[in-house]
């Protein structure tokens, strides 16, 4: 959180950033299912390596994450013993916490105590 919008929250105007936090949790909601789809076409392509790969271009740079490491995912997924192992792994997982913590702000309580949406974003 920037100190702007800290600032906002202290003061108790957190009515002021409902929507541009709606707007980042819509977008972080379409990059979520950019990345759930990343991950069953690198299942897909694992289990048939001949087959052709989906072209993902457009939902890539149409969710403003188009790096390198996701565009070639799916290609370099592969299953051992029935397990899909994915190269950068770690960082799909991060990309997926922080675009869940984004979707949830809205609606998470300005309290300190952690309520269960709180404890279960983080979980």
């Amino acid at each position: 959180m920037t100190q702007k919008t800290q600032a906002i929250a202290a003061m108790g105007q957190r009515c002021l950033l409902l929507p541009g936090w709606i707007n980042a949790a819509l977008s972080a909601n379409d990059r979520l299912k950019l990345y759930l789809g990343l991950v069953q076409a690198a299942f897909a392509h694992a289990e048939h390596p001949a087959g052709e790969l989906p072209d993902l271009t457009a939902e890539l740079v149409a969710s403003h994450v188009d790096t390198p490491w996701l565009r070639d995912m799916p290609a370099s997924a592969s299953l051992v013993d029935g397990t899909l192992l994915l190269p950068d792994l770690a960082r799909l997982v991060q990309r997926f916490a922080e675009d869940l913590e984004t979707m949830a702000r809205p609606l998470l309580r300005p309290d300190a105590q952690p309520d269960a949406l709180r404890v279960r974003v983080h979980h």
